[in-house]
């Protein structure tokens, strides 16, 4: 069970299951130490208002004990890498996340113009985390994408939601485990919850911990000071 979780979806992003407080009821039952709302940006198909990630000033720092984090996971919309929340909002979240969707205006680019989207989103000096990039909605080239992303200190997801759903890409996840050890860089394990049972869920990852040749020492929740340093916030 993650003791932190940087990817979770409440009612508000539209096809997610569980509120702000019954996730966080959740991440307290089975004593979590932190958790992120990261919904969806707005430009993704039956969403809340931009309005929603506007209310940082008023968001709990704790609920049952658990630290929380006010954050979005933001779509890339086009070749230069632009997301959906003004950039203002972006400077005030707790962590921004960011990946290109369906159900969004993004068009597919193809393999080279897609891996230019998101190369161009990475250099955005706001975004903490890019989404499941080992399971890409649309072709890109997956080791420039991650030598990018830790080039520019945004850290890589391993989403334990898509080695559920899409155990055929779980090559593409180990081509990840295996690039980020040659950098010597680490991986932030999430849920990607969408029903509150899911938060802090990582199950998936140690059911293929030795086809992804996985240690304990590559993920950074493992290291909450670490972590936190990263993000510039406190427990």
């Amino acid at each position: 069970m993650l003791r932190i979780d940087l990817h979770t979806h409440t009612v508000f992003s539209g096809h997610a299951f569980g509120t702000i407080y019954e996730i966080a009821a959740e991440a307290a039952r089975k004593n979590m130490q932190m958790i992120a709302f990261t919904d969806h940006g707005p430009s993704m198909s039956s969403v809340i208002s931009p309005l929603h990630f506007m209310f940082k000033h008023r968001f709990p720092e704790y609920i049952n004990g658990v630290r929380t984090l006010y954050g979005c996971e933001a779509n890339i919309l086009n070749e230069s890498g632009e997301l959906d929340i003004d950039e203002e909002i972006q400077k005030d979240l707790d962590i921004l996340l960011a990946a290109i969707h369906l159900e969004t205006s993004y068009v597919d680019l193809s393999l080279d113009g897609n891996t230019r989207a998101v190369i161009n989103a990475l250099k955005n000096p706001h975004l903490k985390v890019l989404s499941h990039p080992a399971h890409p909605y649309y072709p890109c080239q997956l080791e420039t994408i991650l030598n990018t992303a830790i080039d520019n200190h945004v850290l890589l997801e391993l989403n334990t939601s898509y080695l559920r759903s899409r155990p055929n890409e779980i090559p593409s996840v180990k081509s990840m485990v295996d690039l980020v050890k040659n950098r010597g860089a680490k991986l932030l394990v999430n849920s990607d919850t969408h029903f509150v049972h899911e938060v802090g869920d990582d199950d998936a990852l140690y059911e293929n911990w030795n086809a992804l040749d996985m240690n304990e020492e590559l993920i950074i929740n493992n290291y909450p000071d670490e972590l936190c340093s990263f993000l510039g916030i406190k427990i």
